[in-house]
């Protein structure tokens, strides 16, 4: 029969040993939370920046269709633009959300990309 000494002893060691491993599981659960948030925000903002360059790509088809490349024609047309009251039409560039338009004598010269 072992005595109640020993037998303390042997709890010891396996305690240490699982309290060890719930330590770096936890250290491994908060790790993979925040890999989860970040990607989570990071899909977020690769999804408005595809749907900023999807509505102005939406724009210039309007423009290419309508065969409208003045400046008061597309102006008439981006009146229903969600920056339309910030933009500044007495410029000769015109920025949407991802491009540039480029006037030269009121008429669509070229459009740039923003960044």
């Amino acid at each position: 029969m072992k005595s109640t000494h020993s037998r303390k002893k042997t709890w010891k060691t396996p305690f240490v040993i699982a309290l060890f491993l719930l330590m770096i599981s936890g250290a491994f659960n908060i790790y993979a939370f925040y890999v989860n948030v970040d990607q989570a925000y990071t899909i977020d903002d690769i999804s408005k920046g595809y749907s900023n360059t999807d509505n102005d790509l939406h724009e210039i088809i309007e423009f290419y269709n309508n065969k409208a490349f003045s400046k008061p024609e597309i102006q008439t047309m981006l009146a229903d633009h969600g920056f339309y009251e910030i933009m500044d039409f007495s410029k000769d560039t015109i920025e949407l959300e991802r491009i540039s338009l480029i006037f030269k004598n009121n008429q669509l010269e070229a459009i740039q990309k923003n960044w």
